[in-house]
């Protein structure tokens, strides 16, 4: 079974990747929609050209989301004997995504998901579309608990990180005295690190919504890239996040249940866990020995954040030039 989910788990991430790879193809040459004589001009109608398409690709990244739960459930809770939540997304686009995004979510249309007894396209607004949370009758144990996902907050968001690392961005390059080559190449990567980070987050706030939702599942696990940074590593490091956990605030690592921290460019997601047993992805399991060995009642604060971030890169390093000399 753990081969099997490891497999799942992999197969899933790469997915996301491409997803990410297939809106930045598209996403890259509207920068130049901002007109460097023009910065603040122009703005608005970048922003209407690049939030159709954040919304397209943030929807099929919570569509895939949505798919791998339900498959890993089956793999890690074949016993369960209620079903997986359902998922209601409002405020989605009601567009199909561009051919590539349907290439890298391995989809020719969308999939219908089924909410309650109601029928809807995932890309739809779902039956009475202006309900709100607070409409909806809390179920009784064991029944459905349905999940559900208002984009809207996430548009406000993804409109002011654009802010930030488009125009302001390229604002700031112009006062430290960049050409417009050059600013428009660090607004290219601050904006695509920011853009793709709330893309992924259809992923990772589906993933966490179902979480809470689900009787059966009893937390999330953060599921690193190979390569990690350190504060990425840092924070798998402390492996599963369960619904009842109280960490200590004094714990440099903490992060509340119910929350990823995330950073642009970041290509971590959580992994939902079914058992306390269950195996930790990726490298979790070494970075946790790593801190263990290492910082764990030796530092505290700043101090122990500062002593992983240098034994993290270390240890990189020396791993780098191993695998330089095995080459």
């Amino acid at each position: 079974m753990a081969g099997q989910s490891a497999r799942l788990t992999e197969e899933y991430r790469q997915q996301q990747l491409a997803l990410k790879a297939a809106f930045l193809a598209q996403f890259i040459p509207t920068v130049n929609l901002l007109s460097w004589s023009a910065i603040d001009a122009t703005y608005a109608a970048w922003v209407q050209v690049v939030m159709p398409l954040v919304r397209s690709f943030r929807q099929a990244s919570a569509d895939l989301a949505v798919d791998y739960y339900q498959r890993l459930r089956l793999i890690e809770a074949p016993e369960a004997s209620s079903p997986a939540p359902t998922v209601e997304f409002r405020n989605a686009p009601g567009a199909e995504l561009p051919g590539p995004a349907r290439l890298a979510s391995g989809r020719n249309q969308r999939p219908t998901i089924t909410v309650g007894s109601a029928r809807r396209d995932s890309v739809g607004q779902a039956g009475t579309a202006r309900d709100t949370p607070s409409n909806i009758t809390a179920p009784h144990f064991g029944e459905f608990k349905p999940v559900v996902l208002d984009w809207s907050s996430a548009d406000d968001a993804t409109i002011r990180s654009l802010l930030v690392t488009g125009p302001s961005a390229l604002k700031r390059a112009s006062h430290h005295g960049l050409d417009e080559t050059r600013a428009r190449r660090v607004a290219v990567v601050q904006a695509s690190g920011a853009a793709s980070r709330h893309v992924l987050n259809g992923a990772r706030d589906t993933t966490l919504e179902l979480v809470k939702a689900d009787d059966v599942a009893v937390g999330y696990i953060r599921v690193t890239a190979s390569n990690p940074c350190a504060f990425c590593a840092m924070l798998a490091s402390r492996g599963p996040v369960y619904h009842e956990s109280s960490f200590a605030e004094s714990d440099p690592r903490f992060v509340g249940p119910g929350t990823i921290k995330v950073h642009d460019n970041c290509a971590c997601m959580p992994k939902a866990v079914f058992s306390r047993t269950a195996e930790w992805p990726g490298r979790a399991a070494e970075f946790r020995r790593m801190w263990r060995d290492s910082i764990e009642g030796k530092y505290s604060g700043r101090d122990a954040l500062n002593a992983w971030r240098r034994l993290f890169e270390a240890a990189e390093r020396e791993a780098g030039r191993e695998e330089q000399i095995t080459a």
